[in-house]
């Protein structure tokens, strides 16, 4: 089981490891569909391999 968030204060909030689901947080420009499309293979993987207490974080491009 896992989350994915945008929300990249989450990690620090929460005692990780003593989740019972991993966390996948996405660094996009904006919170819109657009964003996430180029980032499907990077989550695919990220879900794949994410276990219970860990995270993982999933870059978009930079900004300008």
């Amino acid at each position: 089981m896992l989350f994915i968030t945008a929300d990249r204060g989450f990690e620090h909030e929460h005692d990780l490891k003593s989740l019972s689901f991993g966390i996948v947080i996405v660094h996009v420009a904006r919170n819109k569909i657009t964003f996430y499309r180029p980032l499907f293979p990077q989550l695919h993987q990220a879900v794949a391999t994410i276990k219970a207490g860990d995270v993982a974080h999933v870059y978009g491009p930079p900004t300008d």
